[in-house]
């Protein structure tokens, strides 16, 4: 979980929320939750994608960047084709070049929870990948990037 100053949505005062995301029924989700010390407001607030970006931002940089990578052979290209097809609502043509993108570029970066998320598609796909932990100057394309989750 991450820290990010939020308004109160009732007194309007700063507070700090804790922001995240998360993995439910095999879909991507985003929380924020606080409690205002000041008016004694409480949320706790559970969404779906998209994510937005400010609190996409803290969790990269309080929790850190995954980088998913995908083996490079033919099989391969294929299943993953197939699986980003389906995850990502993408016609035959964006998957094979969002494959071709993620090879090139040597893996996608997201958050932990993202890759998780990609991952376990992927898996399901017999799909060969590896996850790391990378520092954020050694991405070239965004996972931000890729056409809206389902």
């Amino acid at each position: 979980m991450a820290i990010l100053n939020w308004n109160c949505s009732q007194c309007y005062r700063i507070v700090e929320a804790g922001v995240g995301q998360s993995l439910y029924s095999c879909k991507l989700g985003w929380y924020l939750a606080y409690s205002c010390n000041n008016c004694g407001n409480i949320i706790e607030l559970d969404s779906a994608p998209p994510i937005p970006q400010d609190i996409r931002k803290a969790i990269l940089e309080q929790s850190g960047y995954y980088q998913l990578t995908i083996t490079d052979n033919r099989e391969n290209r294929i299943k993953a084709a197939q699986c980003f097809y389906g995850l990502f609502n993408l016609s035959t043509s964006q998957a094979l070049n969002l494959v071709k993108k993620v090879i090139a570029y040597n893996g996608v970066p997201g958050t932990d929870v993202e890759m998780e998320y990609i991952a376990k598609e992927l898996k399901s796909y017999a799909v060969k990948y590896s996850i790391n932990k990378i520092e954020k100057s050694k991405f070239y394309i965004n996972f931000t990037e890729i056409p809206s989750i389902k």
